[in-house]
Parts: C-alpha cells; sequence; structure tokens
C-alpha cells in the first residue's frame, strides 16, 4: 500500500510536504534569518537607545541613577552584540572543494581587538561631547563588564582546551624519547600471546570502595605538582589486570608530558589490588582495564 504522501503526489502532481517537515525546515530558516539579521538589528536598536538616554540634563535623584544603569546595560548588551555580530560575518564557510575559511581571517582569529577597536570609537565619538560625557563613562563600564564576562568565558573553555592541547602534545612529544618503550612493547606481547587475557567477560573489575574510593585514593598518592593545570586534567594510563587483582606493565595511553606520566604510573603501581574481572563460568579472568588517574583539584 501507497503512503499518504505518494498518494497526494499521483493525484495532484504535486508533492506533500509532511508537517514536521515543514515545521523543522521553516524553525531553520527564521533561525537562520534571526542569526544573520539579529546582531545588526540589535545594534541599531541598542545604539539609538543608548544615545537617546546619553542626553542626562534634567534628571536627579532616583531618576537620574536609573537612567546611569540604564545606560551600562545598554552598553553591555551594544557590545555582546558587536562580538555576537563579528563571529558570525567571520566565521568559516563550508565548501565542497575545499576545506572550510573565513572571508575575514583577522577578524576571526581576533574577535575581541576588534570589538575593543569599536567601542574606543564610540567612546571618543562620546567623550568628545560634552553633554555626553557622563554617558561615555557608563558606556565603559557597560563594556567592561561584558569584557570581563567574555574573558571569564575563554578562560574557562577555549584557554582550557587550549592548555589541555599543549599538555597532550608535550606527552606525544615525550613518548618519543621512549622512557615507556619496554614496557609497552611487553604488553603488547603479552597481550597477543597471552590465551588467559580474556576478550569476553561479564564483569568489570572493580576497586574495593568503588569509584569514588579510587578517585581519593589516587587523589592521596598523587604528589603535587608545580605546572597549573587545565580543569579536569587527567593522565589514561593502561595495564593488564591479573587474575589476582594486581597491576602489571602499566603504561601511559592519554598523558600530560614530563612528570605528570612518570607520576601517574607510579600512583597505578602503588594501588592495592583490584577484584578482577569474572568470565560466563565466574571465574577470575585477565584483562585489559584503563584507569585515568586526576592531577585537578
Amino acid at each position: 500500500m501507497l503512503p499518504a504522501s505518494h498518494c497526494y503526489a499521483l493525484l495532484t502532481g504535486r508533492t506533500f510536504i509532511p508537517v514536521n517537515s515543514w515545521f523543522l525546515s521553516m524553525s531553520f530558516a527564521l533561525g537562520l534569518l534571526l542569526v544573520v539579521f539579529g546582531p545588526p538589528l540589535a545594534l541599531a536598536l541598542l545604539g539609538t537607545r543608548f544615545w537617546k538616554w546619553s542626553h542626562l540634563e534634567g534628571f536627579t535623584g532616583r531618576t537620574r541613577i536609573v537612567r546611569l544603569g540604564g545606560l551600562v546595560l545598554l552598553a553591555g548588551a551594544f557590545t555582546f552584540a558587536l562580538y555576537f555580530m563579528i563571529l558570525v560575518l567571520s566565521s568559516d564557510t563550508p565548501s565542497a572543494h575545499a576545506p572550510s575559511s573565513s572571508a575575514w581571517p583577522w577578524a576571526h582569529e581576533h574577535p575581541i581587538t576588534l570589538v575593543l577597536l569599536a567601542d574606543i570609537m564610540a567612546l571618543l565619538l562620546l567623550v568628545s561631547q560634552p553633554s555626553r560625557r557622563l554617558a561615555a563613562l557608563c558606556f565603559g563600564a557597560g563594556a567592561l563588564l561584558t569584557f570581563s564576562g567574555l574573558g571569564i568565558y575563554w578562560y574557562l573553555t577555549d584557554h582550557q582546551d587550549d592548555l589541555m592541547q599543549s599538555f597532550r602534545q608535550s606527552s606525544v612529544e615525550y613518548d618519543r624519547s621512549g622512557w615507556q618503550r619496554a614496557a609497552i612493547d611487553s604488553f603488547e606481547v603479552q597481550v597477543k600471546h597471552r590465551p588467559d587475557i580474556e576478550k569476553l567477560y561479564l564483569s568489570d573489575p572493580a576497586f574495593p570502595g568503588g569509584p569514588v574510593a579510587l578517585h581519593d585514593q589516587m587523589k592521596t598518592l598523587t604528589r603535587p605538582q608545580a605546572k597549573p593545570l587545565p580543569q579536569d586534567a587527567v593522565v589514561e594510563v593502561e595495564f593488564i589486570l591479573e587474575r589476582d587483582g594486581r597491576i602489571t606493565l602499566p603504561h601511559v595511553v592519554y598523558g600530560l608530558g614530563p612528570g605528570y606520566d612518570e607520576e601517574a604510573v607510579r600512583v597505578i603501581q602503588s594501588l592495592p589490588p583490584f577484584s578482577p574481572s569474572l568470565d560466563d563460568e565466574g571465574k577470575a579472568v585477565a584483562r585489559v582495564w584503563r584507569v585515568q588517574v586526576p592531577f585537578f583539584h
């Protein structure tokens, strides 16, 4: 039996678009229009409103304080809208025949600098008019609040990612020195030739006290490091967990570089025995296991 959409097309010669597909298409189109035209429209509205409110003659007392607070908020919103518009206009454009690239690569790499220059020009314009100099102070305060928020967001997101990437790259280069080559070679040989290392099992290994106890134990064993670390910085260590729960041949899979990688291996070697994995007969079996050693506090 033909679906209703096919019957509709055969009878009328037109394509039937399901309601859900039409709604999703319209939502996407409206969202795209909002992203493209929303920031310029917001800039125009916020800039016009700020300019009208920048005349403070005749306002006293509480009304004047409210007007000053409103100017600070308008300036902050104006700065954020400008930042968002620059991000949209300078974003990478996908291409079917070439890697994605930006039409304005400098603006894409330095959006904050461009926003700062634009805000400085706006401040100079306001300061040049004596009647708007207090409004210029409010504009600077609002822009500073927005820049502070963007700075905090950058530190908690992009900066942490960049910092983690630099640590990972340092670990890769350190691994090329061969400091753990013997452990990795022995590990690969045993995994390949030992028939008792099971690939199928019914249960995972368990640390006495559970995951929380394992985390606390590793934090206790880890020596403090001098370098500042990104949030959630961990070193992932792989090893063979024997049938009696002992750890053998630990080596770093994802590290943070010299000092951290060796410390992570030492911490893993210092852990007490685990409860091993069990096979389908309920017998303890050896298996490959990984543990992440935390270095953040």
